[in-house]
């Protein structure tokens, strides 16, 4: 889940993604809009929490490179 918070202690999800096949194998790379409601807020923090396993049954989440897009206010 991708989430937000403004104080660093109440979070809000922003996508969550369950049973998620865009990235399978080493190396591929994807992207997921933030839609509704929640698009519109505006977040200090943002973190990425891993709520099940992966596709290849683990637990380990690889991050090479991330981008959040918005706009400051």
């Amino acid at each position: 889940a991708c989430q937000g918070s403004m104080d660093g202690e109440n979070w809000t999800s922003l996508i969550v993604n369950e049973d998620e096949r865009a990235i399978c194998q080493p190396g591929q790379f994807a992207s997921w809009p933030i839609t509704g409601p929640s698009a519109l807020l505006p977040f200090r923090f943002f973190r990425l929490a891993l709520t099940g396993p992966t596709t290849s049954n683990t637990w380990n989440l690889c991050i090479c490179f991330l981008e959040l897009y918005g706009y400051f206010r």
